[in-house]
Protein backbone atom coordinates (compact mmCIF):
# COMPACT_ATOMS: atom_id res chain seq x y z
CA UNK A 1 0.00 0.00 0.00
CA UNK A 2 1.68 3.30 -0.69
CA UNK A 3 2.51 5.89 1.99
CA UNK A 4 -0.29 8.21 1.08
CA UNK A 5 -2.78 5.77 1.65
CA UNK A 6 -1.86 4.61 4.67
CA UNK A 7 -1.65 7.85 5.78
CA UNK A 8 -5.47 8.73 4.66
CA UNK A 9 -6.66 5.07 6.14
CA UNK A 10 -4.70 6.52 9.43
CA UNK A 11 -6.61 9.63 9.30
CA UNK A 12 -10.24 8.50 9.10
CA UNK A 13 -9.63 6.13 11.65
CA UNK A 14 -8.73 8.77 14.20
CA UNK A 15 -11.65 11.07 13.19
CA UNK A 16 -14.12 7.86 13.62
CA UNK A 17 -12.90 7.24 16.60
CA UNK A 18 -12.93 10.49 18.00
CA UNK A 19 -16.79 10.91 16.45
CA UNK A 20 -17.90 7.72 18.74
CA UNK A 21 -16.09 8.59 21.80
CA UNK A 22 -17.72 12.05 21.92
CA UNK A 23 -21.16 10.62 21.11
CA UNK A 24 -23.03 10.92 24.20
CA UNK A 25 -25.54 8.28 25.54
CA UNK A 26 -28.99 11.47 24.85
CA UNK A 27 -27.39 11.13 21.11
CA UNK A 28 -27.92 7.14 21.00
CA UNK A 29 -31.43 7.20 22.90
CA UNK A 30 -32.69 10.14 20.39
CA UNK A 31 -31.27 8.07 17.51
CA UNK A 32 -32.97 4.39 18.64
CA UNK A 33 -36.20 6.77 19.16
CA UNK A 34 -36.58 7.92 16.18
CA UNK A 35 -35.54 4.29 14.49
CA UNK A 36 -38.33 2.42 16.53
CA UNK A 37 -40.50 5.17 15.45
CA UNK A 38 -40.08 5.31 11.53
CA UNK A 39 -40.41 1.32 11.96
CA UNK A 40 -43.88 1.04 13.69
CA UNK A 41 -45.00 3.74 11.47
CA UNK A 42 -44.07 0.97 8.68
CA UNK A 43 -45.80 -1.49 10.51
CA UNK A 44 -49.08 0.52 10.18
CA UNK A 45 -49.13 1.83 7.14
CA UNK A 46 -48.53 -2.01 5.71
CA UNK A 47 -51.42 -3.24 7.90
CA UNK A 48 -53.86 -0.16 6.98
CA UNK A 49 -52.58 1.39 4.16
CA UNK A 50 -51.26 4.90 3.80
CA UNK A 51 -54.72 6.31 5.14
CA UNK A 52 -54.83 7.46 8.64
CA UNK A 53 -58.62 7.25 9.88
CA UNK A 54 -59.68 10.31 11.19
CA UNK A 55 -60.77 10.94 14.51
CA UNK A 56 -63.81 12.54 16.07
CA UNK A 57 -63.28 16.41 17.14
CA UNK A 58 -63.28 16.83 20.54
CA UNK A 59 -65.13 20.02 21.47
CA UNK A 60 -63.44 22.47 23.70
CA UNK A 61 -66.10 24.33 25.84
CA UNK A 62 -65.61 27.58 27.27
CA UNK A 63 -67.74 30.39 28.70
CA UNK A 64 -67.70 32.26 25.62
CA UNK A 65 -68.47 29.25 23.02
CA UNK A 66 -69.90 30.76 19.85
CA UNK A 67 -71.23 27.54 18.49
CA UNK A 68 -73.04 26.40 21.83
CA UNK A 69 -76.58 27.40 20.76
CA UNK A 70 -76.05 25.31 17.50
CA UNK A 71 -75.17 22.05 19.76
CA UNK A 72 -77.88 22.48 21.83
CA UNK A 73 -80.17 22.84 18.62
CA UNK A 74 -78.85 19.68 17.07
CA UNK A 75 -81.11 17.32 18.58
CA UNK A 76 -83.98 19.84 17.89
CA UNK A 77 -82.98 19.42 14.29
CA UNK A 78 -82.52 16.14 13.85
CA UNK A 79 -86.16 15.15 15.35
CA UNK A 80 -87.57 17.70 13.00
CA UNK A 81 -89.62 16.60 9.87
CA UNK A 82 -89.27 17.87 6.41
CA UNK A 83 -90.75 21.73 6.29
CA UNK A 84 -92.08 21.79 9.61
CA UNK A 85 -91.33 24.84 11.46
CA UNK A 86 -88.59 25.40 14.00
CA UNK A 87 -91.67 27.65 16.06
CA UNK A 88 -94.95 28.12 16.28
CA UNK A 89 -95.88 31.71 16.81
CA UNK A 90 -98.31 32.36 19.39
CA UNK A 91 -98.03 35.94 19.48
CA UNK A 92 -96.45 39.34 18.23
CA UNK A 93 -96.32 42.18 20.04
CA UNK A 94 -95.31 45.48 18.60
CA UNK A 95 -92.81 47.47 21.32
CA UNK A 96 -94.04 51.07 20.91
CA UNK A 97 -91.73 54.50 21.28
CA UNK A 98 -92.82 55.41 24.29
CA UNK A 99 -91.38 51.35 25.75
CA UNK A 100 -88.00 51.58 23.63
CA UNK A 101 -86.33 52.46 26.98
CA UNK A 102 -88.01 49.16 28.86
CA UNK A 103 -86.59 47.19 25.75
CA UNK A 104 -83.33 49.28 25.10
CA UNK A 105 -81.00 45.89 26.36
CA UNK A 106 -82.97 43.78 24.86
CA UNK A 107 -83.17 44.56 21.45
CA UNK A 108 -80.31 47.19 20.56
CA UNK A 109 -77.63 46.09 22.60
CA UNK A 110 -77.78 42.30 21.99
CA UNK A 111 -75.43 40.45 19.28
CA UNK A 112 -77.50 40.31 16.54
CA UNK A 113 -77.83 37.60 13.40
CA UNK A 114 -79.40 39.14 10.01
CA UNK A 115 -81.27 37.87 7.45
CA UNK A 116 -82.38 39.75 4.17
CA UNK A 117 -83.87 39.03 0.66
CA UNK A 118 -82.36 35.49 0.68
CA UNK A 119 -85.16 33.88 -2.06
CA UNK A 120 -87.64 35.54 -4.25
CA UNK A 121 -90.43 35.86 -2.42
CA UNK A 122 -93.49 38.66 -1.83
CA UNK A 123 -92.25 40.36 0.65
CA UNK A 124 -88.75 40.94 -0.88
CA UNK A 125 -90.27 41.91 -4.32
CA UNK A 126 -91.99 44.64 -2.77
CA UNK A 127 -91.46 48.02 -2.62
CA UNK A 128 -90.14 48.87 0.86
CA UNK A 129 -92.02 52.04 0.95
CA UNK A 130 -95.30 49.66 0.71
CA UNK A 131 -93.96 47.61 3.24
CA UNK A 132 -93.95 50.84 5.64
CA UNK A 133 -97.22 52.18 4.89
CA UNK A 134 -98.84 48.62 5.22
CA UNK A 135 -96.97 48.10 8.83
CA UNK A 136 -97.96 51.70 10.10
CA UNK A 137 -101.39 51.04 9.46
CA UNK A 138 -101.20 47.89 11.46
CA UNK A 139 -98.56 48.71 14.24
CA UNK A 140 -98.02 52.06 14.34
CA UNK A 141 -94.65 54.47 13.89
CA UNK A 142 -91.81 52.10 13.81
CA UNK A 143 -90.20 51.89 17.32
CA UNK A 144 -86.58 53.51 16.22
CA UNK A 145 -86.83 56.39 13.72
CA UNK A 146 -83.51 57.68 11.29
CA UNK A 147 -83.66 60.69 13.59
CA UNK A 148 -82.84 58.71 16.65
CA UNK A 149 -80.06 57.59 15.01
CA UNK A 150 -78.50 60.65 14.04
CA UNK A 151 -79.08 62.58 17.50
CA UNK A 152 -77.88 59.47 19.81
CA UNK A 153 -74.26 58.00 19.74
CA UNK A 154 -75.66 54.89 17.87
CA UNK A 155 -75.58 56.71 14.35
CA UNK A 156 -76.22 54.90 12.06
CA UNK A 157 -76.82 56.80 8.76
CA UNK A 158 -77.18 53.57 6.49
CA UNK A 159 -80.40 51.99 8.52
CA UNK A 160 -83.84 54.28 8.26
CA UNK A 161 -86.10 52.43 10.64
CA UNK A 162 -86.46 50.10 12.91
CA UNK A 163 -89.86 48.23 13.83
CA UNK A 164 -89.36 46.05 17.46
CA UNK A 165 -91.20 42.98 18.46
CA UNK A 166 -91.49 39.90 20.91
CA UNK A 167 -92.56 36.81 19.42
CA UNK A 168 -94.57 34.52 21.97
CA UNK A 169 -93.35 37.56 24.95
CA UNK A 170 -89.74 36.26 24.81
CA UNK A 171 -87.86 36.48 21.38
CA UNK A 172 -86.75 39.73 19.95
CA UNK A 173 -87.71 40.51 16.25
CA UNK A 174 -86.32 43.56 14.67
CA UNK A 175 -87.70 44.27 11.29
CA UNK A 176 -86.30 46.94 9.59
CA UNK A 177 -84.75 49.05 6.39
CA UNK A 178 -81.68 49.86 5.16
CA UNK A 179 -81.65 50.71 1.56
CA UNK A 180 -84.16 52.99 1.68
CA UNK A 181 -87.66 53.50 1.20
CA UNK A 182 -87.53 53.02 -3.05
CA UNK A 183 -85.36 49.77 -2.46
CA UNK A 184 -87.68 46.49 -2.10
CA UNK A 185 -88.12 43.99 0.98
CA UNK A 186 -86.76 44.52 4.56
CA UNK A 187 -84.30 43.12 6.94
CA UNK A 188 -84.87 40.67 9.68
CA UNK A 189 -82.42 40.26 12.85
CA UNK A 190 -82.82 38.62 15.91
CA UNK A 191 -80.51 37.65 19.03
CA UNK A 192 -77.77 35.44 18.11
CA UNK A 193 -78.84 32.67 19.83
CA UNK A 194 -82.04 32.27 17.74
CA UNK A 195 -80.54 32.89 14.69
CA UNK A 196 -82.04 29.30 13.32
CA UNK A 197 -85.15 31.10 13.88
CA UNK A 198 -85.04 33.83 11.74
CA UNK A 199 -86.20 31.77 8.31
CA UNK A 200 -89.45 30.87 10.06
CA UNK A 201 -89.74 34.26 11.98
CA UNK A 202 -89.88 36.05 8.52
CA UNK A 203 -92.17 33.78 6.68
CA UNK A 204 -94.75 34.11 9.48
CA UNK A 205 -94.08 38.03 9.20
CA UNK A 206 -94.35 37.97 5.45
CA UNK A 207 -97.23 36.31 5.72
CA UNK A 208 -98.69 38.99 8.10
CA UNK A 209 -97.79 42.24 6.36
CA UNK A 210 -98.24 41.03 3.04
CA UNK A 211 -102.23 40.20 3.82
CA UNK A 212 -102.90 43.79 5.01
CA UNK A 213 -104.95 45.76 2.72
CA UNK A 214 -104.74 49.01 3.57
CA UNK A 215 -102.17 51.69 4.22
CA UNK A 216 -101.79 54.56 6.54
CA UNK A 217 -100.35 57.95 5.66
CA UNK A 218 -97.30 58.70 7.17
CA UNK A 219 -93.76 61.11 6.64
CA UNK A 220 -90.87 60.69 7.55
CA UNK A 221 -87.06 61.57 6.68
CA UNK A 222 -84.67 59.44 4.40
CA UNK A 223 -80.90 60.06 4.21
CA UNK A 224 -79.41 58.87 1.02
CA UNK A 225 -76.00 57.59 2.28
CA UNK A 226 -74.37 57.30 -1.66
CA UNK A 227 -74.90 60.91 -2.39
CA UNK A 228 -75.27 62.47 1.13
CA UNK A 229 -78.46 64.55 0.88
CA UNK A 230 -81.66 64.57 2.60
CA UNK A 231 -85.25 63.74 1.69
CA UNK A 232 -88.70 63.82 2.72
CA UNK A 233 -90.41 60.44 1.98
CA UNK A 234 -94.29 59.09 2.83
CA UNK A 235 -97.10 58.06 1.81
CA UNK A 236 -100.24 61.16 1.92
CA UNK A 237 -103.03 58.94 1.52
CA UNK A 238 -103.18 58.62 -2.59
CA UNK A 239 -99.47 58.40 -3.76
CA UNK A 240 -96.11 57.78 -2.45
CA UNK A 241 -93.45 60.83 -2.03
CA UNK A 242 -90.27 61.61 -2.13
CA UNK A 243 -88.46 64.85 -2.54
CA UNK A 244 -85.21 66.51 -1.87
CA UNK A 245 -84.81 68.89 1.34
CA UNK A 246 -81.98 70.25 2.82
CA UNK A 247 -80.87 69.19 6.61
CA UNK A 248 -83.53 68.58 8.68
CA UNK A 249 -83.32 69.48 11.94
CA UNK A 250 -84.27 65.87 13.64
CA UNK A 251 -85.06 67.15 17.00
CA UNK A 252 -88.38 68.42 16.24
CA UNK A 253 -89.05 64.97 15.45
CA UNK A 254 -90.73 63.38 12.55
CA UNK A 255 -91.74 65.98 9.36
CA UNK A 256 -94.84 67.09 9.23
CA UNK A 257 -97.50 65.31 6.87
CA UNK A 258 -98.14 68.83 4.70
CA UNK A 259 -94.93 68.22 3.45
CA UNK A 260 -95.83 65.43 1.61
CA UNK A 261 -98.16 67.73 -0.27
Amino acid sequence: MPRATRCLAALLVVVVGYGAETATAQDLAEYYRKLWFRENAERILERRGMRVEPMDADHLVSDSDSIRWKLDLAPLLERRPVNVPLIDVSSLAAVRRLERPVYEDRFARIPRSYLGSNKIAPMDTSLTIELRARMEYAFGTPTVLLGDYQTSQRNQEHIQFEYWFLVNDTIPLIVMDVNGPFERGLVFATHAQYRELLPDLKQFFSRRVTAIERRRHFADYYYNEADGRWYVTGYNGSRFVLRRISRPNLDLGRPSPEMLR
